[in-house]
């Protein structure tokens, strides 16, 4: 009879045992899958906030992560890339408006309205210059 209740009690023992390694390894097992799947979204949310507060459509993702994920950070690259490129094309546009606009379109010469903003940056210029050196005196 004490035969059978130490065996008994190793063979709850065991189970007890395996039970435990069980949980730790689905323990270890999930973090990983966890760190894996979170990790990547992270850096995404991280990216978004960036383009979002500073407005620099210059950043780019790591690709990582499984294959969902990795598709999801190659479509944001690509995206950021297309803005990216647009807002430097909107940039040369809005140039090229402010030169035509302040320059005569046949003879390449500066136009009326450069002369007049040119006059008035001068004269506040002037008016500023001739504040000061009435508080000198």
């Amino acid at each position: 009879m004490r035969d059978f209740e130490l065996q008994e009690q190793r063979l709850l023992n065991t189970s007890l045992l395996l039970a435990l390694v069980s949980v730790l390894i689905g323990g270890i097992s999930g973090l990983l899958l966890q760190y894996g799947i979170s990790m990547p979204i992270a850096s995404l949310a991280r990216a978004m906030h960036k383009v979002t507060t500073q407005e620099s459509f210059d950043v780019q993702v790591d690709v990582r992560g499984s294959r969902e994920i990795a598709e999801l950070a190659m479509g944001f690259n690509a995206m950021l890339g297309e803005l990216n490129r647009r807002e430097q094309l909107a940039r040369l546009a809005d140039a090229r408006l402010h030169d035509q606009a302040r320059t005569d379109a046949l003879t390449g010469l500066p136009n009326r309205r450069l002369f007049c903003e040119n006059l008035e940056r001068h004269l506040l210029l002037l008016a500023g210059w001739g504040a000061q050196s009435d508080s000198y005196i």
